[in-house]
């Protein structure tokens, strides 16, 4: 009985430790644009990815045994007009190293904004940063919200609109950040030159 105790306490010790070291999801994230980029230069995926990135989203795996991947992060572009859209999928370990990746086969994106310094992949990479609670540039807006914390370690989602002006020209994007078990979503707001918008740059609202 002593032995099967020590066994069965083992396991559980084992298991929190395992929780314990799991990585938040906002940095699996912010490390799936990485691999895109690095992918992206090594001509093995269509440098199309980093400019018309619309939406990223995570999946937490149940891995059958340890070399199964932990996690699966799908880069997708925007809806073609046969609602098809681009996706490339990647596959990581627990500790976020990348296995595999694969594209799937679908139509160009039926509107794709151009913008004029960052592209989609560097908009992604600050609102990441923020939900992590880094310093952007000169700002300390996301350091100082306690509250960014559970998108950062839930994270599930994020999607990617340009702002525009009075005029119609592209000014900036915002990202929409979704996280598991939050009835709240974070807009982050950023300018053509990756720095946080002047005006409520970071706002935590409720979805609707």
């Amino acid at each position: 009985m002593k032995m099967k105790l020590m066994a069965t306490m083992g396991t559980l010790l084992v298991a929190q430790l395992a929780s314990a070291h799991d990585l938040p999801r906002g940095k699996v994230a912010e490390l799936g644009l990485h691999r895109l980029e690095r992918l992206a230069i090594l001509k093995k995926v269509d440098a199309s990815f980093q400019v018309n990135a619309f939406s990223m989203k995570i999946t937490v795996l149940t891995p059958a045994q340890d070399t199964d991947p932990k996690y699966q992060v799908d880069i997708s572009q925007g809806p073609a007009a046969d609602a098809t859209q681009k996706t490339l999928t990647l596959l990581a370990d627990d500790e976020a190293k990348f296995v595999s990746f694969s594209t799937n086969t679908a139509s160009e994106p039926a509107s794709a904004p151009k913008y004029p310094q960052k592209d989609a992949v560097g908009f992604l990479e600050v609102a990441l940063h923020c939900v992590q609670g880094e310093q952007v540039e000169s700002s300390t807006v996301c350091t100082d919200m306690a509250a960014l914390a559970p998108f950062n370690t839930g994270f599930k989602s994020v999607s990617l609109q340009p702002t525009v002006d009075a005029q119609g020209a592209i000014i900036g994007a915002q990202a929409e950040i979704l996280a598991d078990g939050a009835d709240s979503k974070v807009i982050v707001s950023i300018k053509n030159d990756g720095t946080l918008a002047d005006a409520n740059p970071v706002q935590i609202v409720k979805i609707q």
